[in-house]
């Protein structure tokens, strides 16, 4: 329901002493286990060059392991999803001289998590969100503070094509976007506009071919004055939750400054179709 939540706990406390998580998403598969890509730093430096990107992992979400992912200093975000045979994405940047490339790496466990390293593309950056469908296509967005978020997608995870979400209205920038999937080849999303009134907003718009069209953007959570802000939003992570709402709830986090700044939990409705049977990342009681 939302209604209750269980008390936090701090995945940073894991850490061996000189380092800390300066970004970190999560996923999980279908036995319950957490899996999360982490920025990770060194401790009190405030150089890119002492950044890297982990893989970490816990079967009950209090003990973990991390793995080193990127052999080039990271920066920026990163996200995570697992495909239906239970191999892990990660999408993240990494260094090259002055800019920032965005990556995908794709592996198994027990094999190296460079094991499958594609660069998406060059001299790019802004937070990340990547999905799943159950045919293992593979889609990426990307925000823009200049204009509509970037949108990528593969079918191997080595050849990918680009295009853009639809425009929250003239001049907005695009933050914080966020993708889910329900079914092959249907996409989700979500995002943070700032239409030029000084105050953002939540919209929401889908795609049924891959990303090839997507619907007009939708307004679902207003900032409610031009002194207030709606962002910082998240869908959960991957698309765990999407399919233990089958009823068509889109459910999502964002944080507001209306009134008194907290995180709000909030979903919406869309019109969700059955395809006949549930995702096969996820145990037939889910």
């Amino acid at each position: 329901s939302g209604n209750t939540w269980s008390s936090p706990f701090n995945i940073s406390s894991f850490m061996p002493n000189g380092l800390a998580i300066k970004f970190i998403s999560l996923a999980v598969d279908k036995l319950d286990g957490f899996h999360g890509c982490a920025v990770i730093k060194v401790s009190g430096s405030p150089t890119i060059n002492n950044n890297s990107l982990y893989w970490i992992n816990s079967t009950d979400g209090v003990s973990w392991s991390a793995t080193n992912v990127s052999v080039v200093s990271a920066s920026g975000s990163c996200d995570i999803e697992l495909d239906s045979n239970g191999n892990i994405h990660i999408i993240g940047y990494v260094q090259s001289g002055a800019g920032l490339d965005l990556y995908h790496y794709n592996f198994s466990y027990g094999a190296s998590p460079t094991a499958q390293k594609t660069a998406i593309a060059y001299g790019t950056s802004g937070d990340l969100s990547i999905a799943t469908d159950r045919n293992n296509n593979i889609f990426t967005v990307q925000e823009n503070a200049l204009g509509n978020a970037t949108f990528y997608n593969s079918s191997d995870g080595l050849t990918w094509q680009v295009g853009s979400l639809p425009s929250a209205g003239s001049g907005s920038e695009t933050d914080f976007v966020d993708i889910v999937t329900d079914n092959p080849c249907s996409i989700r999303a979500i995002w943070q506009a700032d239409t030029n009134t000084d105050d953002d907003d939540i919209f929401y718009s889908n795609s049924s071919n891959c990303g090839e069209a997507w619907t007009s953007a939708i307004k679902i959570q207003d900032g409610g004055t031009t002194s207030d802000d709606s962002g910082y939003l998240h869908q959960l992570g991957s698309s765990y939750p999407i399919f233990n709402k089958p009823t068509g709830l889109l459910h999502y986090f964002f944080w507001t400054d209306e009134g008194t700044n907290r995180w709000q939990y909030s979903n919406y409705t869309y019109n969700w179709t059955d395809v006949g049977r549930p995702d096969n990342r996820f145990s037939s009681h889910n």
